[in-house]
């Protein structure tokens, strides 16, 4: 059975009232005004370890000369966990079914068992 080519990716750029440009490449923002933009994916748990790493970090006085990017490291880290916990209590309270509730939430648990979140 011969592989079928993929899909042509869908683009998308607007140009904002302000002038600048955002882009999208298949519903993944690739520019935000202006600003080349990269979507990942990353793990909470990850997240959570890195954030400890930097708040340890961000006290040493070898650090003093970094200090304002490791904390703008540390807060955006810190919002995309909050932002997960958000997205989290929507997914709970707008599952379509109590199936997929259930199914969702038992995902969850194991995920939070085996990575420690």
């Amino acid at each position: 059975m011969p592989l079928l080519p993929p899909p042509p990716m869908t683009v998308c750029i607007t140009t904002e009232t302000n002038g600048t440009v955002t882009a999208f490449l298949d519903n993944e923002l690739v520019m935000n005004y202006g600003q080349p933009t990269i979507s990942t994916y990353l793990r909470i748990n990850d997240m959570e370890r890195w954030m400890t790493t930097l708040e340890e970090v961000m006290v040493l006085s070898e650090a003093r000369a970094h200090r304002y990017d490791l904390e703008k490291i540390y807060f955006a880290l810190k919002a995309t966990v909050m932002r997960h916990t958000e997205n989290h209590l929507e997914v709970v309270s707008e599952a379509p079914t109590a199936d997929d509730l259930q199914e969702y939430l038992s995902a969850y648990a194991a995920a939070a068992a085996n990575h420690g979140f």
